[in-house]
Parts: structure tokens; sequence; C-alpha cells
């Protein structure tokens, strides 16, 4: 159900977490979802409602997600990500559905967790402050600041910037990820990215005349973190490919790319005990 994280340093008094797409309820292919017959578009663990999964199914999955982490079903705060730059300060368990692509808290036992399946999920903590923060960062989002968006709510409840860890979680890697030059346009025009945007985009062989990139949307990440200040040895970074390991990790380029429409997504997760 978990990526193992024994091998990382990560503080005491914080747990963090990675979901496979593994033990779970989903199945392959839910009647209502478009796609491919015979496809594994949710199977197995699917956490997220909003991709067209039978919705107990998805139920259930969270009920065992969180009852293996031994809190209550309603501790688990999601939000719904729109590809933004809004952090959520998070106090109280969610009785309501509110548009940001990060949290913040700094209360106990409730449980910060996005949804991804491609994106870079990003779990941050300081654990003097005891103050933690999830992140959904697509490309549209990082470019937006929501790294940067939640480090600054993380230090607005006493954070520190010397004092916090970032754990990257399985994403989709530059070898597997091409962008057309759409996107690569929207990085070169913004001020920021001017000097060294070139450092993220691989050029690729052009195709029938339109000239296509390998984009590094984990390493642009990481970059971020170091930029606003994060000590490089408090950054980690799991190394895995969504796209490539079909048997751990849900892949919406993948799932595209095999004609089965949508697909189930994992969850970086974190909770201060």
């Amino acid at each position: 159900m978990f990526i193992s994280l024994e091998k990382f340093f990560l503080p005491k008094g914080v747990h963090f977490f990675l979901t496979t797409r593994q033990i779970g309820e989903s199945t392959a292919q839910f009647a209502g979802q478009k796609g491919a017959e015979g496809g594994q578009a949710y199977a197995n663990f699917n956490l997220a409602s909003h991709v067209g999964d039978d919705p107990q199914r998805v139920l259930a999955n969270r009920s065992r997600l969180m009852a293996h982490l031994g809190l209550p079903l309603d501790r688990l705060c999601m939000v719904q990500q729109v590809h933004g730059a809004h952090t959520l300060v998070v106090q109280e368990p969610l009785s309501a559905t509110y548009q940001a692509d990060a949290m913040v808290t700094n209360m106990p036992g409730l449980v910060l967790g996005v949804v991804v399946a491609d994106c870079v999920p990003v779990l941050l903590a300081d654990p003097v402050a005891r103050v933690i923060g999830a992140v959904h960062a697509g490309w549209r989002g990082a470019l937006a600041g929501v790294v940067e968006s939640c480090l600054t709510a993380m230090l607005a409840l006493g954070a520190e910037t010397d004092r916090i860890h970032a754990l990257i979680g399985p994403a989709i890697r530059q070898a597997q990820y091409e962008v057309g030059p759409e996107v690569f346009a929207c990085f070169k025009q913004s001020k920021e990215f001017t000097e060294s945007v070139e450092n993220f985009f691989i050029p690729k062989q052009k195709l029938l005349g339109e000239k296509k990139y390998f984009f590094n949307l984990a390493g642009l990440v990481n970059w971020r973190l170091k930029f606003f200040g994060l000590h490089t040895i408090h950054i980690q970074d799991v190394e895995l490919c969504t796209f490539l390991h079909e048997d751990q990790f849900f892949s919406h380029r993948r799932s595209t790319w095999q004609g089965q429409g949508n697909c189930g997504r994992q969850m970086g997760g974190i909770f201060l005990d």
C-alpha cells in the first residue's frame, strides 16, 4: 500500500506517506468510465473521487488508508486541486470542498493528502515548530508558485526556512515527460525563468516541424525549494517515475497513451502525531 521510506532521513514526530496503486478495492474498469475494456484505469488503490471511479470503492480505499494510519476517516483533509497556487490553512477537519493545490496545518492528527498521477507530490515539515504542508505541483502550479505559496503559509504558522524538510514523491520524470513548445514558451516568458529555463528542458528532434522538449518537473520543484532557502540536505526525492512503474503507480500520461482515458490517483500525505 505504501512506498518504503526507511532509507530516508525524516524528522521525528511527523508521519510522511506515499501510496501505491496496490491492494485496494477499485476494479480495473468502472462501468461509468470511458476507455478501453480490460484496462487498468482504477485498479486497485485509487484514492481520487473526481476521476470517474465508483464512489463507494473510493470511499472504501480511503477508509482502508485511514484505518492503517490509526485515524478516523474524517481526519483526512483533501481539496479540489485546480493546478493553481493557492494554499489552504487547515485547523480542523474539512466540512466543505475548497479549491487549492496546497495545504498547511499545525494541528496534530489532521492528515493532509494530495492526489497525483504524474504531477509532483511535495511533503513539507518543520519538526520544531510542528508545522506541516502538502503540495500538488503540476507544471502550471509550479510555474505559478504553488511551492512558494505553501512554504510562505508555513512560515506564517511559525515555521523557519532552515528547519523545513521536504520529500518529493513519485512523479513523471524527464525522460518520459514530453511537452510542446507552448509549455517551454510559458516558462521562457516568465521573468523568473528567463535565465534558467533551459536547465529544465531538453530539446527533442523536430517532429513535423514542431519542436518538442523533455521537461524536468521534479527537478524544477527541487530547484524552487532550494531557491526559497531550504537546505539541500533537507530535500529528498524518492526518484521514482509514475509513467515507467505501471505496477506501482497510476499515470495519466501513460493511461492516455494506452487509450484508457482517465485513471486513478495515488496520494502523498503527511500528519503530526
